[in-house]
């Protein structure tokens, strides 16, 4: 989004937005969803889903790594650090779930809900648009995403609500101190 609306962003050239979107992509996608699928594999997951908490600590550590690299390669291409931020809070969301699944199981699906509203939300703030529908379009998708990890019996109502919650909070407060 940021590459078509940003008013730096949206003039680089194809190359260098596809090298952005590629890195993205890869750590924040690909990575995250091979390592789920590699704990499958060799029996640290017992689903894609990671529903047992006490799964969680590995897959969820590797994907903040995962994370991080984003924000790393970012600033080797020279990516100012407002547009990294928001990596970096979304990193931070993934931190405040590792212990708290230690004695409860926060909903990570809806924290990358929240961090996705968030970032909306940020840049909506620092751009100063109102970008209505879209902020709209994601709080019905996350409540969708809430509505069916409740109907799978993955999450009660406090996990669903605190998980969009800590995503929300860790991107907007991500923005604001590393922008």
């Amino acid at each position: 989004m940021l590459t078509a609306y940003d008013p730096v962003l949206s003039v680089l050239p194809l190359s260098a937005k596809t090298l952005i979107w590629l890195i993205v992509f890869l750590t924040t996608g690909i990575f995250p969803a091979l390592i789920v699928g590699i704990g499958m594999k060799y029996g640290g997951v017992s689903d894609g889903f990671i529903s047992d908490r006490t799964e969680r600590p590995i897959p969820f550590f590797l994907t903040f790594l995962s994370y991080l690299l984003c924000a790393y390669l970012l600033s080797c291409v020279k990516l100012n650090s407002f547009y990294i931020a928001p990596i970096l809070g979304a990193a931070a969301s993934i931190l405040v779930i590792l212990p708290i699944n230690y004695f409860w199981k926060i909903s990570a699906h809806l924290s990358g809900m929240g961090g996705l509203c968030g970032g909306l939300f940020a840049f909506a703030f620092f751009y100063a648009t109102t970008p209505i529908l879209p902020l709209v379009g994601l709080i019905l998708l996350s409540g969708v995403l809430g509505w069916a990890r409740m109907e799978l019996k993955a999450h009660t109502l406090g996990q669903v609500c605190c998980g969009w919650l800590n995503g929300f909070l860790c991107v907007v407060i991500g923005w604001i101190l590393f922008a």
